[in-house]
């Protein structure tokens, strides 16, 4: 019941990366986009349900993007599922690239459990390269439960030199 439930109310199959980011400008029109990254043990409908919660629970109203990587979807998966997320930096640093069109255009970075570490990695590669326009355009970070080794995460941050601000790391002692 669309009512009371998440359900898939309507789909649109684009092409490619281009069309994807040509729809996500139209609706943006200036303004800021939220890309969520989905975290471990996570498939693409799994991923599609929490990115559809957040936006619900905060009332988000912009243009919401979903950045999914390839997850094994079962615990036992670990190994692969880091290994997909190391593959997939080169393709969201790509769309990061090319989601702000016109200067003032952002993009807010949520990311949960291993979609952190792809987050981190991104930007690590991205400052590595010498592409400061792509950190610039971030609007901040939001890391929730971030599987990333705490020495890891603090070469990343050297790498990247200064962070986007804000940028919150969220924990539990669990």
């Amino acid at each position: 019941d669309a009512a009371t439930d998440f359900v898939v109310a309507d789909t649109h199959v684009l092409r490619d990366q281009s069309q994807m980011l040509r729809a996500v400008r139209k609706a943006r029109a200036g303004g800021e986009t939220l890309v969520f990254v989905h975290g471990y043990n996570n498939t693409l409908s799994d991923g599609m349900y929490r990115m559809a919660q957040i936006r619900a629970d905060f009332d988000i109203t912009m243009p919401t993007v979903l950045f999914s990587w390839l997850s094994a979807g079962d615990p036992r998966g670990y190994a692969y599922d880091r290994d997909s997320v190391l593959f997939s930096r080169d393709d969201f640093v790509e769309m990061l690239d090319g989601l702000p069109s016109a200067p003032g255009e952002r993009v807010f970075l949520l990311a949960h459990s291993m979609g952190s570490h792809l987050v981190m990695e991104s930007l690590r590669q991205a400052a590595l390269r010498g592409d400061t326009d792509i950190l610039s355009r971030i609007s901040g970070v939001v890391l929730m439960s971030p599987d990333i080794d705490p020495d890891l995460f603090r070469r990343q941050a050297e790498a990247i030199g200064p962070l986007p601000q804000p940028f919150l790391i969220f924990t539990s002692r669990q």
